[in-house]
């Protein structure tokens, strides 16, 4: 069910995406989700870049990892929210 609840917030962040017709914004609304107080302070292409790290990973260790990270949380992390929606648009 958990697996459900994080794929319909990258639905939920597609739909707003729709709506607002700015992925900037949309990319700004994700960052300060993910605790940027200073929004002046921070850079879209480095928050991306950090999920493209997370993406790449590493050995099997890491995935197995990644997965018991991801397991018990009902939104998937905000970069990777922010990856899947550069990609979708």
């Amino acid at each position: 069910l958990r697996e459900w609840f994080r794929k319909s917030e990258l639905s939920a962040d597609r739909a707003g995406l729709l709506v607002g017709q700015d992925i900037q914004a949309s990319m700004r609304g994700l960052m300060k989700i993910a605790g940027g107080n200073h929004l002046h302070e921070m850079n879209v292409d480095a928050f991306l870049a950090q999920a493209d790290e997370y993406e790449k990973g590493g050995d099997l260790r890491d995935s197995v990892l990644k997965i018991l990270n991801v397991l018990p949380r009902t939104h998937p992390f905000t970069t990777v929210r922010a990856a899947e929606l550069k990609k979708w648009s």
